[in-house]
This record gives structure tokens, sequence and C-alpha cells, in this order.
């Protein structure tokens, strides 16, 4: 299992650099072993069980990347 995911150090998108922070955002997701999920080229399992659960807590921890770099609408 990948470190715990902090968004405390992450700075919210300002409009600026935009392929800087898609490299950035990119090997964050890399790192933390959630880019397959994200890119959408892991999607979730058909059948239930622990490959389901699986794919359940990875996407959990992409969303709560996603989460904590947006800014509110």
């Amino acid at each position: 299992m990948s470190e715990p995911i902090s968004t405390r150090n992450i700075t919210k998108f300002n409009g600026e650099d935009f392929q800087g922070r898609k490299f950035q955002m990119r090997i964050l997701f890399m790192m933390h072993q959630i880019w397959n999920i994200i890119y959408g080229s892991r999607t979730r399992p058909a059948q239930a069980g622990e490959a389901q659960e699986a794919w359940r807590t990875e996407n959990a921890r992409a969303m709560f990347l996603l989460s904590g770099m947006a800014h509110k609408l």
C-alpha cells in the first residue's frame, strides 16, 4: 500500500502553467498508484469481491486528492 495521502502541501490550480501542473499531477497520481483510475484505463470490476473493493479504495483515494485541489464552485 502507498503512503497516506495528504493534500496539505498541494496548492490549488490558479490557471497558470497548465502543462507544468499537468505533469506534476500525473506524477502525483502515479506515485499514489491511482493514475490508471484517473486516466480511465482501469474500470470498476463487474464482479463483487476483492478486486472490486480494491478498485473502490483506489477510486476513493483519487477522488480525495482531486477534491482537495479544486476550488469551490
